[in-house]
């Protein structure tokens, strides 16, 4: 048992050098994945201030839609005809 670990070991061909560059390049992409990650977080931090964004004016359209609604109908205008005056 203990030759067939060994020859494992040993018909990969790694050098110590090997392993260090590998572990290099591992780094340089971990740090790459961290850029992407951050460049994502600030576009959907955008993205939720521009949810809010439209919320609010949505709010508040339809709050000025029910208010016109309030007027026409204390005037006894039907909304259709409110455009022809």
């Amino acid at each position: 048992m203990g030759g067939k670990m060994g020859a494992v070991m040993t018909t990969t061909g790694l050098t110590y050098a090997d392993l260090v560059e590998a572990a290099g390049l591992m780094a340089d992409r971990l740090l790459a994945a961290q850029g992407q990650v951050l460049n994502l977080n600030q576009q959907l931090g955008a993205a939720h201030g521009e949810v809010a964004a439209l919320r609010g004016v949505l709010k508040f359209e339809r709050e000025r839609t029910r208010e016109l609604r309030k007027l026409l109908k204390r005037r006894r205008i039907r909304p259709g005809r409110a455009a022809l005056r």
